[in-house]
């Protein structure tokens, strides 16, 4: 970790990132609607890409349970 970079604790639900996803299914900022921005803090590129990773675990996890309830599908782990 860089000297001035910021922590590595990211939220761990999509409203934390204060992110949702609209009746088209498209991932928007709640407050901007603006599409997802990798580049949130110019010059860290490691921190985006950590940001990144675990907004990405979020929607796994979103997308799992969306084919569990609307699609009546089971997840078994193997």
């Amino acid at each position: 970790m860089k000297k001035d970079e910021p922590p590595l604790d990211f939220p761990d639900t999509l409203e934390g990132f204060e992110y949702a996803f609209n009746e088209k299914g498209q991932l928007r900022h709640i407050k901007t609607g603006e599409p997802f921005v990798f580049n949130y803090r110019e010059d860290l590129h490691r921190w985006n890409q950590k940001r990144y990773e675990a907004l990405g675990e979020i929607i796994t996890k979103y997308v799992y349970e969306l084919l569990e309830k609307d699609c009546n599908l089971q997840k078994i782990s193997i």
